[in-house]
């Protein structure tokens, strides 16, 4: 790679004091509110999701599921349905589980824990 494409390739990459500076949002004060709204995607957006995750997982079903920071809840019903579930949501945001409980719920779910 010559001088400058690696100089390009590298310009965004945060130092590793830049990177210990972000501060860590806290979703249960304000950002809950706004969060399932903010992040809405389409129904056909989720299923072509739903089609590249089953790319890359064993065929067999059902198969069970960890949706790690699972935040409001967006995934999780989709992915029980295309996975056969169980799926477990896992969020630490106390008003994000939340709203994942009241929005979100499925059959196949098992629910979000800490």
């Amino acid at each position: 790679m010559d001088e400058l494409a690696r100089l390009i390739s590298t310009a965004d990459e945060p130092t590793v004091n830049e990177a210990r500076s972000v501060d860590n949002v806290d979703y249960d004060e304000r950002q809950h509110l706004v969060y399932r709204r903010g992040r809405a995607v389409s129904d056909e957006t989720v299923q072509a999701r739903m089609r590249a995750f089953a790319r890359h997982v064993p065929q067999r079903r059902p198969l069970s599921v960890l949706d790690l920071g699972s935040g409001t809840g967006r995934y999780t019903p989709a992915l029980a349905e295309a996975f056969g579930g169980p799926v477990y949501g896992v969020e630490p945001s106390a008003k994000m589980r939340q709203d994942a409980e009241q929005f979100s719920a499925h059959t196949a779910e098992t629910g979000r824990k800490r």
